[in-house]
């Protein structure tokens, strides 16, 4: 039991910073200060793994992944999206959206470091996904891709 009241002491005190972290991280990547957003989503995600908040976690991995994609540090973009993505696979997510732009992101990061044709498998799980819940845009994206 007072592991469990750990826990949700350190979610009530860390969650406000972790939300604070985020929003601040948004508004970087809204005014393309993409290294800005990279290390706030990063702190985020470190504030959220405090705090023990998983799927906290995996959203700003993901969102850490896309400034990083904008900075081309696709070795860390890689490495926080595949994080995410094992994230949402563990709890069940996997044929979520958040999944499949986690995949899509994986993808993007692999053809950034010359891994092209391991991006092939990610493309098309995505595409999966997105084509399920009838994402035309993300479907589209894929395919072009595929091609």
């Amino acid at each position: 039991m007072a592991s469990r009241d750990s826990a949700w002491y350190a979610a009530t005190m860390t969650e406000p910073a972790y939300t604070e972290l985020v929003d601040r991280a948004k508004r970087a990547l809204k005014d393309a200060d993409h290294f800005e957003a990279a290390s706030l989503f990063h702190s985020a995600a470190v504030a959220a793994q405090q705090a023990g908040l998983a799927n906290e976690r995996a959203y700003a991995l993901r969102h850490c992944a896309i400034a990083e994609i904008e900075n081309a540090n696709f070795e860390k973009a890689l490495g926080d999206a595949s994080e995410a993505l094992g994230i949402y696979e563990a709890s069940g997510g996997g044929g979520s959206l958040n999944a499949a732009n986690t995949l899509r992101l994986v993808a993007l990061a692999q053809e950034g470091v010359g891994e092209g044709d391991r991006s092939v498998e990610n493309w098309q799980q995505a595409r999966q996904i997105y084509e399920k819940h009838g994402i035309d845009e993300g479907v589209q994206e894929c395919d072009a891709h595929l091609d």
